[in-house]
């Protein structure tokens, strides 16, 4: 992301749209993979509840070797929540 575009909270609006309209369309979880480095956008996961997963069926990256060196998979219940 463009460093001035930082901090107006896009990121995290884009997220919840997303999540919310996941749930209108009735998905129970929603599941992402994001590089070890994006520490920050780990924590905007975090902070809508995602979870550390382990590497999930579908996941384009579970079959690298090492990948858990290099990608974090992460999962919301979306039901009930």
């Amino acid at each position: 992301m463009v460093p001035q575009h930082q901090g107006h909270g896009i990121g995290r609006r884009i997220l919840q749209r997303l999540l919310d309209d996941a749930r209108e369309l009735g998905y129970r979880s929603a599941r992402l993979e994001t590089a070890t480095f994006m520490t920050e956008a780990q924590a905007l996961y975090r902070s809508f509840g995602f979870a550390n997963v382990p590497a999930f069926s579908g996941s384009e990256t579970a079959d690298w070797d090492d990948a858990d060196a290099v990608i974090v998979y992460m999962q919301l219940a979306l039901e009930d929540s």
